[in-house]
């Protein structure tokens, strides 16, 4: 796998909670801007083949999830 060209910053945690495993996005940039981010690879490997594939030079793969706060918790969430 081709390492990416930026580190990715450590995100602080909020004290929520993932609802599902992460997916994965790859994030271009033009110098200093995001120019674009594509989303929804399974994991790392598949996302770094789409970035090599599409021969992008300045990118990083990064975790994605979906962030909520519950504030009337369930045993069984699968039933709301």
């Amino acid at each position: 796998m081709v390492a990416p060209l930026r580190s990715s910053p450590t995100v602080p945690s909020t004290g929520r909670r993932f609802l599902s495993a992460p997916v994965y996005a790859v994030v271009q940039f033009d110098g200093e801007q995001v120019c674009d981010v594509v989303v929804a690879f399974e994991d790392a490997p598949a996302a770094n083949r789409y970035a090599t594939d599409k021969r992008l030079t300045d990118y990083v793969i990064a975790p994605i999830g979906f962030h909520v706060d519950d504030p009337y918790p369930m045993e069984n969430p699968g039933l709301r």
